[in-house]
């Protein structure tokens, strides 16, 4: 083994020894789980050099594993389902998802969505990165705060 204490693989990798050292060491967040990936990587054949502390510069302090998919895509389905509605028979009640209902929303790429469900209550948006989601059905959330509101200025009128 060399004296070199800090081994970086060279780009570009070799396909066949990441996922040697990908199957023998899965997580790759620690100093001790990386040195165990690129022990492997070596192992398998991909090349390697040796990283001169020295030469790191100060603004890039930490180096992503080579075998993090940072790229990873992502989807999502948002869907308004709310109450139960009575269908023949009373006794009887399904779920409803509410078709053509108004959103709006943010996703983890900070752009900010709007618009309508489909018909059966469905919006999906696709090749997204990793993040939270954040939606909002505004028709929904107005007449909740009408109703609520009409409530306050005559709670007489709502009881039996």
């Amino acid at each position: 083994m060399s004296q070199c204490k800090n081994r970086r693989p060279l780009r570009p990798l070799n396909d066949t020894a990441v996922k040697k050292a990908n199957s023998a060491q899965p997580k790759c967040g620690s100093l001790a789980e990386k040195t165990q990936w690129i022990n492997v990587y070596i192992a398998a054949g991909g090349a390697w050099e040796c990283a001169d502390p020295a030469n790191k510069k100060i603004d890039e302090p930490l180096e992503v594993c080579p075998n993090k998919k940072e790229d990873k895509k992502h989807s999502i389905k948002i869907m308004f389902v709310g109450g139960y509605t009575i269908i023949e028979n009373p006794d009887l009640m399904e779920e409803r998802a509410y078709g053509e209902e108004l959103f709006s929303g943010s996703l983890p790429d900070s752009r900010n969505v709007e618009g309508r469900l489909d018909n059966s209550g469905v919006a999906e948006y696709q090749d997204i990165p990793a993040g939270t989601c954040e939606f909002e059905f505004s028709d929904f959330y107005s007449a909740i705060k009408k109703n609520i509101a009409e409530t306050i200025d005559d709670p007489g009128e709502n009881q039996n």
